[in-house]
């Protein structure tokens, strides 16, 4: 019956999410979850429901609503004394506190769901809640506390040789080696995220690869190399249609290349550059892209803009 009500549920999401029709979600998935629970006979089956709903309000950015949602599938979770199910409420809980910038809910919410996990051996929860965690204090500057936590989490990740995971960790843990400066480390750790990312076919994920360790090269002065890895992220950007990844690449890749480019290329790759940038809304970088360009055709020169 938890299966039944699981596909229920997450199909009429579905056609809800692919029909677009967002201005009555709230009632029409409501409906589903109420004939949905015609079926139901066992509290578990409720908190799955109210798991289902939780996760669509999320997605849709309506995380009132999804808080609330996920407050239930913890109080259905605690009276049928489903372990699993609460931690995962917790863990739902603190992901929502995340997007709502509640450091405190979040992190308190993870650290429950951790509490649990340890106590049924759960070792994917763990490995999940520890990576959450991890999310947490990067995201408020907290780089020791994060590397502590990602490498937990990749610890765990590698006992069930979850290798999208791994590669995960691997990312998290070098751009935490970054903000540390610890440049050779998040070098390190960038390729064996690259590795890991080029077996799964991760765009998105490589694209976050490239750029970081770009970062590195940046760093030390390797134009060749940052450019090249810029080059390798703006295609993949444009394979998968993002036009502000793909507008950011060709922006860091330009600022670079520029000032050591002919002129006539200079005023070329620029004026492109600056015509993505404003076509995805980075307006900011665009300007920026004006400013090289006009001071290109007042004196030709772009030598204040070198990074050496």
């Amino acid at each position: 019956m938890k299966k039944n009500l699981c596909t229920i549920v997450l199909c009429g999401l579905f056609v809800l999410w692919t029909g677009g029709a967002f201005a009555d979600y709230p009632q029409a998935v409501q409906k589903i979850l109420d004939d949905a629970k015609r079926d139901v006979v066992e509290t578990p089956n409720n908190a799955d429901a109210w798991f289902a709903l939780g996760k669509f309000y999320a997605r849709v950015g309506d995380f009132k609503q999804a808080k609330s949602s996920f407050l239930k599938m913890k109080a259905a979770a605690m009276s049928a004394d489903d372990v699993g199910g609460l931690a995962d409420s917790y863990n739902a809980l603190g992901n929502v506190a995340l997007r709502m910038k509640d450091e405190s809910e979040a992190l308190e919410n993870y650290k429950q769901a951790i509490t649990l996990n340890q106590r049924e051996e759960n070792i994917e929860g763990l490995a999940k809640n520890y990576g959450n965690l991890g999310n947490v204090y990067l995201e408020y500057g907290k780089f020791d506390e994060a590397f502590t936590s990602y490498t937990k989490s990749l610890t765990f990740n590698e006992q069930v040789q979850n290798i999208r995971g791994i590669a995960s960790n691997f990312s998290n843990l070098a751009v935490v080696a970054l903000n540390r400066g610890d440049d050779l480390e998040s070098a390190g750790l960038s390729l064996k995220a690259i590795e890991k990312n080029l077996a799964l076919g991760n765009s998105r994920a490589l694209i976050n690869n490239y750029n970081n360790l770009a970062t590195v090269y940046v760093r030390h002065n390797d134009v060749s190399r940052a450019v090249a890895l810029y080059e390798k992220a703006e295609l993949l950007s444009s394979e998968i249609g993002n036009v502000q990844l793909e507008a950011e690449q060709a922006y860091k890749k330009v600022v670079l290349t520029a000032p050591y480019s002919s002129r006539e290329k200079a005023q070329s790759d620029l004026s492109e550059a600056a015509r993505k940038c404003v076509s995805a809304g980075l307006i900011e970088k665009a300007a920026h892209l004006g400013v090289m360009i006009a001071k290109l055709s007042a004196d030709g020169d772009l030598s204040d803009f070198k990074m050496d």
